[in-house]
């Protein structure tokens, strides 16, 4: 039997099948999907025994079970933030650190004193004269109110030759040859003044030497008391080289025994100073 020849063209004829529908799928290709899902179920459920089985046996041998660790996504640039207030620090308990608040007590002015006339020597008893012309040489008396020898004294001097010694304020001469008689003779630089009464105020004959010559001297006549009549109770107020005052008063005087020595006197001295 002879198959017939096929028709020009060279492909057979199909015209009894028909095309399936747009969109459907052929048998064999639903049987091999069927296949690798069922595959891959199967795997999926022997790698889930698997893990199974790996955790007991982890949780048997006493092994952690593994952590899961997030990481957290960096922060996106943006504007600073505001910085926060710190803190303040507690206060401390411990006695050797904790400092104690205390409030000073508000200060008050000392006031200055003001300069005012200052005792520098006081109680010092001085004699002078009574010594004449011992073997024909006379000597003076001079003192100075400044300061103090060694003993507690006034500084004084003795000089035979009529010369002033350094530094001496008051010069006491009775080489006079007469028993009531005698020189009082401030030194160069020394003003004095003398008062028939007792005076103590150190400002009153301050300013009552202050117009006063320097080196004045007064002479102790007998025969002429109206120049001088000295007595007890007299002030001599003498304004030193050094601007001191000094207030020396007599306490005791009277004539020399021997008729060639001259008068005597004994002072009480007090010396101030401005300070």
């Amino acid at each position: 039997m002879t198959q017939p020849s096929p028709p020009a063209g060279g492909q057979p004829a199909l015209a009894n099948a028909k095309a399936p529908p747009a969109g459907t799928l052929s048998r064999s290709t639903k049987i091999r999907r069927s296949i690798i899902g069922g595959g891959l179920a199967v795997f999926l459920a022997l790698f889930g025994f698997v893990a199974d089985i790996v955790g007991i046996i982890d949780f048997a041998a006493g092994k952690p079970a593994p952590e899961l660790t997030t990481t957290a996504a960096a922060p996106t640039a943006g504007p600073d933030p505001e910085p926060s207030p710190t803190p303040a620090p507690a206060p401390s308990t411990d006695p050797a650190t904790t400092i104690v608040a205390t409030t000073e007590a508000p200060t008050t002015a000392v006031p200055i004193a003001e300069p005012s006339w200052t005792v520098l020597h006081e109680g010092l008893r001085e004699h002078l004269g009574g010594f004449g012309w011992g073997d024909g040489i006379c000597s003076t008396d001079q003192l100075d109110f400044d300061r103090l020898n060694i003993d507690g004294f006034l500084n004084k001097d003795f000089p035979e030759d009529g010369s002033v010694s350094p530094g001496m304020d008051l010069i006491w001469d009775d080489c006079t040859g007469y028993d009531y008689a005698a020189y009082i003779v401030a030194a160069a630089q020394t003003r004095m003044v003398v008062y028939p009464e007792t005076v103590t105020d150190p400002a009153a004959c301050f300013d009552a030497g202050t117009y006063v010559e320097t080196g004045r001297q007064w002479a102790v006549d007998p025969w002429a008391p109206e120049n001088l009549p000295l007595e007890t109770g007299a002030t001599f107020c003498v304004i030193t080289d050094e601007d001191q005052v000094a207030l020396a008063t007599i306490t005791d005087m009277g004539p020399a025994e021997d008729e060639y020595a001259g008068l005597w006197v004994v002072l009480d001295v007090t010396v101030w100073t401005w300070a």
